[in-house]
């Protein structure tokens, strides 16, 4: 079939085939380099601890089978070899089905990897490696012409990738279409290059014309790659030049260099090259290569679906294998960088004038003595997530008190990750202290706030203030710079009804904020357009930041929001274990696994100190608060960020009320954000952080819980200052006078 191929394209494919073989090289060099301290067998989010709390059907891992760190190292090193060999062109000299299985070698060596690297390989370009390395397998070596069909899902993986990431920024920050988003990109960025000082002190005028580039470039460009040659070309060819200047301004590991090699293969050569004849191509190949092509095309309905969401979300793999992926960046732009600065001392005793020293990371900004280098493609795992917990405690949950610990003992693999530590690798244990400094147009200015102090002994107090490490460790996940959960200017109307106008709400992770009103204030519709009940008429949702749409339940979820409504949703003659996986059962060759289940889940209630006699007595033998706690108990199975409680304590008694409020705290503690509706003003003083009032459907005022008197609270719920609490207030007062 002549249609089947394109021999114009030899070159484009040798120099795509080639540069992704280096990406490879790169991805599992720094895997081999990294792993122990990262997700090792004493790492800070191990292997083994992965794997039995997730099925290999959720993510496809050789890990699920075997691990030891040397088994893990000896398959890195493997990847390095077999990426080296392509670099050097092997694939061109094997027969053609040779070529395909060593092009799939890689891919199945980095797939194992990434489906237990957790957050540590939870990246965009992680899937787009594999994406792209999956259809490698299929582009062919010397002894055929490139096929069509692989040509073209290369392109339409590079339209996924930069028209999503256009999307994404059209329906996000507000200072993209303002055009003013680049003003701030380059000083806030994860991590700067040695060039990213000059970009960020271009006149503004020019970033300006910069943002609209960009928007150029990702919004319409990327539809001219599917137009005839040489339109295709030039397409491909601005697609490359935009990469380029990323990749000078930044350090984005191999995002913009798999990207370039993307948009080569949609560049013809053949005016510069020539004609090149290839032998007929074997009907086998075509066959394999177009059943394929139909598969990925079958794959690719969800993520075209996405871009055309207006809840669009990014960086998202719809398969375990991650064979067709939805893509995006910098939705949001910080206005401000916050540095988490991690500091130790060797004084037995911490205190605010103790010898305070600086662990230095490589990447990650921190002396400002040292000029950024360039490190992409190479990717510093640890660095990069050091950015992300600047911007939330939330983002660094699972893994910063494993660090903290690892650098108490002077663990050599963690210390290894880093540029320099204050201490030698041969001291003893020492107290580290957490930081968050502001950073400003690339010079610090002011310590922001005091997060937490570990010591070896995890008992010492903060700075001698009398503040337990424990709780100093609550505190931090109290703060963070960009909220869970933003609501900006929400309206909602039935009809003439106007239930909601201009309703504004913060949520931060770790922090529990109780949303309280008369009965007809709102709250329950503010609550059902947060879970995607009834979709706003007008306002703007933020989540993490960037702005979504939730039109349906289905989009909360898909952001990690978790509702508990008050009538529970519960089965009755159901034991807890199947109403905690109602829905969601676990399978193991077809059948109930009801083994892993009843294991799960009393791990899942250990874990939230939920204390229950029997996980396989049935629902309607628990008392009111355990019926409670196990509801929320179920909400947790998909790791939500935010958990939204409809009157968890009504009709509970007082022991059962102490229960639910015990695991709202838990909540809290593991760095969940928490909405609390309630009308017990004791229950919202006993666990929340902030009160959020409603009225007649609007805002009338936010209350700092440990600063507020429940009177002021009233008063906000009822319109007036004069009313029975308030007068009886007014007694006490003078009678204590």
């Amino acid at each position: 079939m002549e249609w089947f191929v394109a021999p114009d394209y030899w070159l484009s494919r040798l120099v795509f085939q080639r540069t992704l073989a280096a990406i490879y090289l790169v991805a599992f060099l720094g895997a081999a380099l990294q792993f122990r301290a990262l997700i090792g067998e004493r790492g800070m989010l191990p292997v083994p601890w992965y794997v039995e709390r997730v099925p290999f059907r959720r993510a496809p891992s050789v890990f699920h089978f075997r691990y030891s760190d040397r088994f893990f190292a000896g398959w890195s090193w493997t990847g390095v070899l077999v990426s080296a060999g392509l670099l050097a062109g092997v694939d061109a000299r094997v027969p053609l089905w040779g070529a395909m299985l060593l092009w799939l070698l890689p891919w199945a060596l980095y797939l194992s990897i990434v489906n237990v690297g957790q957050t540590w390989y939870a990246f965009g370009w992680e899937s787009l490696l594999l994406e792209v390395g999956f259809l490698a397998v299929f582009l062919g070596n010397d002894e055929v012409a490139p096929p069509v069909v692989v040509l073209f899902l290369m392109r339409w993986a590079l339209f996924r990738v930069e028209f999503g990431a256009g999307l994404i920024k059209m329906r996000g920050d507000e200072c993209w279409r303002k055009l003013t988003c680049l003003y701030y990109h380059h000083e806030t960025q994860p991590m700067p290059g040695p060039l990213s000082w000059f970009f960020h002190h271009l006149p503004k005028p020019f970033h300006r014309a910069e943002a609209a580039a960009n928007h150029v470039t990702q919004l319409a460009v990327p539809v001219l790659l599917f137009a005839p040659q040489p339109i295709a070309t030039a397409a491909a060819s601005l697609m490359v030049l935009t990469q380029l200047w990323l990749i000078l301004s930044g350090n984005f590991s191999w995002l913009n260099w798999t990207t370039v090699a993307l948009a080569l293969t949609a560049v013809d050569f053949s005016p510069l090259t020539g004609a090149r004849h290839f032998p007929a191509t074997p009907l086998w190949y075509e066959v394999v290569v177009l059943a394929v092509a139909a598969f990925l095309l079958f794959l690719s309905y969800r993520p075209a679906r996405n871009l055309l969401s207006r809840g669009q979300i990014m960086n998202y793999s719809f398969d375990p294998l991650h064979l067709v992926n939805t893509y995006g960046a910098f939705g949001s732009v910080s206005r401000l960088r916050l540095e988490v600065v991690i500091e130790g001392t060797a004084d037995p005793l911490p205190l605010a004038d103790s010898d305070w020293r600086e662990y230095e990371f490589r990447g990650k900004p921190g002396d400002l003595r040292h000029w950024p280098r360039q490190f992409a493609p190479y990717h510093l795992r640890l660095d990069w997530l050091m950015w992300f917990a600047g911007l939330s405690p939330g983002y660094a949950r699972p893994w910063f008190g494993p660090l903290v610990e690892r650098l108490l003992d002077n663990d050599p693999d963690t210390l290894r990750l880093l540029r320099r530590s204050p201490f030698p690798p041969d001291s003893l244990r020492r107290p580290a202290l957490l930081l968050s400094p502001r950073y400003r147009a690339g010079r610090r200015t002011e310590t922001l706030l005091l997060l937490v102090l570990f010591c070896s002994n995890l008992r010492a107090p903060l700075l001698g203030r009398g503040i337990p490490a424990g709780q100093a460790a609550k505190e931090m996940v109290h703060v963070s710079a960009t909220p869970v959960l933003a609501l900006r200017g929400v309206s909602k109307r039935f009809g003439a009804v106007q239930a909601l106008t201009d309703v504004e709400l913060e949520v931060h992770a770790g922090e529990v904020v109780a949303l309280v009103g008369d009965n007809g204030a709102g709250k329950s519709t503010l609550v059902k357009t947060i879970a995607g009940v009834h979709p706003i008429d007008d306002g703007v949702i933020e989540w993490e930041g960037r702005g979504v749409q939730i039109n349906k339940p289905h989009d909360a979820q898909a952001l990690g929001i978790a509702t508990v409504y008050q009538d529970l949703a519960l089965c009755d003659n159901i034991d807890v274990v199947g109403n905690l996986y109602l829905g969601r059962e676990l399978r193991k060759r077809g059948i109930l696994d009801e083994v892993e289940m009843e294991r799960r889940s009393r791990e899942l209630l250990t874990t939230l100190s939920i204390r229950i006699p029997s996980v396989r007595i049935p629902i309607a033998s628990l008392s009111g608060g355990q019926r409670q706690t196990v509801a929320i108990a179920r909400s947790m199975l998909g790791e939500p960020k935010l958990v939204i409680l409809d009157e968890p304590t009504a009709a509970l008694g007082v022991e059962q009320t102490a229960q639910v409020l015990d695991l709202v705290e838990r909540l809290r503690e593991r760095g969940h954000a928490v909405i609390l509706i309630s009308h017990n003003m004791a229950d919202v003083k006993a666990v929340a952080d902030k009160v959020a009032v409603l009225r007649l459907g609007r805002n009338n005022g936010v209350f700092e819980v440990k600063t507020t008197s429940q009177e002021e609270i009233i008063s906000a719920i009822t319109g007036a200052t004069d009313n029975a609490v308030t007068r009886r207030a007014a007694r006490n007062a003078e009678v204590q006078k």
